[in-house]
């Protein structure tokens, strides 16, 4: 059996699908979104989740549901603030960078 997401792109591009196997061995499981751009803030983006039997692929289990960012991808620096294991500043960021006033 499988678990197949698929995450509606906030770009507008086609939805990014996500998949795992799962095993008698595990009762918990985490599917993550590829990196995302475009998200805007209090937007509802569609989540669909789907169990797929091996073998015939009969969809066993299917719901779909929205899930919305409580901040837009504006706060969002350009590059990550540190790098490094001594959260060294990142020398990529823009000198003076600072995230814009909240909304």
């Amino acid at each position: 059996m499988s678990a197949t997401v698929s995450f509606e792109d906030p770009a507008g591009g086609p939805p990014f699908l996500v998949s795992t196997k799962l095993t008698p061995r595990s009762k918990r499981y985490g599917l993550r979104s590829p990196p995302l751009s475009g998200i805007e803030k209090d937007k509802p983006y569609r989540v669909t989740v789907r169990l797929v039997q091996n073998g015939d692929g009969a969809v066993l289990f299917e719901d779909a549901f929205t899930v919305a960012s409580q901040m837009s991808d504006a706060v969002m620096p350009p590059a990550p603030l540190t790098i490094g294991p001594g959260y060294t500043r990142n020398p990529d960021l823009p000198d003076g960078w600072k995230p814009p006033s909240p909304e």
